[in-house]
């Protein structure tokens, strides 16, 4: 508990450190996060189902393999490839179910949400000690639940070998 009195100028310096630094850094943060995690899980996705697809042409090409001309070590090859693609694609695809990146993306957006709220009425409002309290308390709670949220997710889940 900080030792001064809760006038204006204690109050505008409260109100600078919320509003600016943490609540400002947050939603930025919650923004380009949205944006990181939509492309992570989007393209994880896309790659995977490239692998299959690339695997699914290579089978096609290698039954017409006996009536072309192909050097053997095209065929070895090729071969090699319809057993490491799906590997590669199913990799993938379980990275990005482990990494639930669709459900990080919309909590912070859900974060993003309130805190902008937030943000707007301390911008809005007359500053009064109360309402500074109360409004500081409810984005350090959004940012709680956030990471709550978040340790939630992720532990219920850890890494391990396959057995």
């Amino acid at each position: 508990i900080p030792n001064q009195v809760a006038d204006h100028s204690y109050l505008d310096s409260v109100h600078a450190a919320v509003c600016k630094v943490e609540i400002a850094e947050q939603i930025s943060y919650h923004r380009s996060n949205i944006k990181g995690m939509e492309a992570l899980y989007l393209n994880l996705h896309q790659i995977s189902n490239y692998m299959f697809g690339i695997t699914g042409l290579i089978l096609i090409s290698l039954l017409t393999l006996p009536y072309a001309k192909i050097f053997p070590i095209v065929e070895i090859i090729l071969v090699s490839l319809t057993a490491l693609l799906p590997a590669i694609g199913a990799t993938l695809n379980a990275i990005r179910a482990q990494g639930d990146f669709e459900t990080v993306a919309r909590r912070s957006e859900q974060t993003a949400h309130r805190l902008t709220g937030i943000e707007r009425a301390l911008s809005s409002e007359p500053l009064h000690f109360a309402r500074l309290a109360d409004l500081t308390e409810k984005a350090s709670d959004a940012m709680m639940d956030d990471l709550i949220e978040w340790q939630l997710t992720f532990r219920s889940r850890p890494m391990s070998l396959p057995a």
